[in-house]
């Protein structure tokens, strides 16, 4: 992407509508929360910067950005008093760099604006050599949105805000769709003649369009052809309304790429897992992200696949399994009412019904090594930190102590669990 291209994302908002201790932003959609989508959108135009614009609970939003974007060109800054859009772009304004020549203005709580609608309206900037393009859209409601007011041949003159519309003008379909790219000498030039003669004394961005037309610069727009690219989150609602739009998108990928799900409607697979080809997910499914399957699995139903655990090929997670960080090897099976955490099992083992690997001692969690060829009878307890060898079975019902390893090819029972004679 161009050199001097740098992204600036609002996300200063409150939103007493989600009511809520946590910022907007930081609210999950399929498991990533919702700034999460506009950074690695950004990080995916390879723009030359990224300046977060922060607010209301700004510490946990620089806290997660220096936590899960360490490295990157990312600059947060703070807008003291929530004075509208222009103002949060002023509050950028001393992070932009000389050679940040062209900015891109997007918005935290807008998941859905996706990296093919982005490179269309910054090539349509960069083609046209704007002052400054839109992003656009017709909708049938168009409601609480910003109308984009045309001349006589299809110039745009300004945006009118839903609450300052005239009769004639209520009509009107094409929507602001929020997003926007600016050159960074025009919008500076006109932003500080920006006036709050509104109702919530608010600086608003879009104001700044009608005075670049009255400069003679040429404002462009670019409409997107999906309504739902346009859609931002203000309330609880709207985010149970885009969590449905993409987990629904989620499957259809993975079914594009073969992988069964029984049950769409019942099935949650959220952002960043990988699901193997020829793998079965059967109803009431959970997959977190991070989580890895392999091929020609069966998973559920009712299974819970939680993050940083992988699953090799040819694997069965029967009815009510749980794993939490657990490695799974080929061809093992863990059919029922079983939870499996911190546990790195081998390839051809079997995990009896009610199996479970007891983590956590009330202070540390530790791992469970269940190695190749190993048997674990039913409602099994194994007690972490502790190896079961290779081919070693254990009876059904038998608490295995921690520390207490089970050598290759042994068998144990009872409680606590105890060699048996040959």
């Amino acid at each position: 992407m161009h050199n001097g291209l740098t992204a600036i994302i609002l996300a200063a908002g409150k939103s007493t509508r989600m009511n809520s201790a946590k910022p907007k932003v930081l609210h999950e959609l399929c498991g990533k929360p919702l700034i999460s989508y506009v950074l690695d959108l950004c990080l995916s135009l390879k723009v030359h910067h990224i300046i977060v614009v922060t607010g209301w609970g700004k510490e946990k939003i620089l806290d997660y950005i220096q936590t899960n974007y360490r490295g990157k060109n990312i600059d947060v800054v703070i807008q003291e008093k929530m004075l509208g859009t222009a103002d949060a772009i002023l509050s950028a304004r001393p992070k932009i760099k000389k050679e940040d020549t062209d900015l891109l203005i997007l918005y935290g709580d807008q998941p859905l604006f996706g990296l093919g609608a982005a490179r269309k309206l910054v090539n349509e900037y960069f083609k046209k050599n704007a002052a400054c393009v839109l992003f656009t859209a017709d909708l049938e409601n168009p409601r609480g949105y910003g109308r984009i007011i045309r001349g006589s041949k299809g110039e745009i003159l300004g945006i009118r805000e839903d609450k300052n519309l005239n009769r004639a003008q209520e009509s009107i379909k094409e929507v602001n769709a929020g997003s926007c790219i600016f050159k960074k000498e025009k919008l500076f030039g006109v932003i500080n003649r920006i006036k709050s003669g509104n109702k919530k004394h608010e600086y608003y961005l879009t104001d700044a369009v009608k005075l670049l037309r009255h400069e003679g610069e040429n404002v462009f727009s670019v409409k997107s052809k999906n309504e739902l690219e346009v859609l931002g989150v203000n309330s609880r609602f709207d985010l149970i309304q885009m969590e449905r739009i993409l987990r629904k998108r989620l499957i259809e990928k993975f079914i594009a790429q073969g992988v069964t799900v029984k049950s769409p409607e019942t099935t949650f697979i959220n952002h960043g897992a990988k699901i193997g080809r020829d793998t079965v997910i059967n109803p009431f499914v959970y997959i977190d992200s991070n989580v890895k399957i392999g091929k020609n699995c069966t998973i559920g139903p009712f299974s819970h696949i939680r993050g940083e655990s992988e699953i090799k090929d040819n694997v069965i997670v029967g009815s009510f399994g749980e794993l939490n960080r657990t490695s799974v090897g080929s061809n093992s099976r863990i059919k029922h009412f079983s939870y499996l955490g911190d546990a790195e099992i081998g390839r051809n083992v079997n995990i009896g019904a009610g199996t479970v690997t007891a983590n956590y001692d009330g202070k540390s969690k530790h791992k469970t090594c269940i190695k190749d060829g190993a048997f674990i009878g039913s409602d099994t307890v194994l007690v972490a930190p502790l190896i079961v060898g290779k081919h070693a079975i254990t009876g059904a019902g038998c608490v295995v102590p921690k520390c207490k390893n089970v050598p290759d090819g042994a068998v144990v029972a009872g409680v606590p669990a105890r060699p048996l004679r040959k």
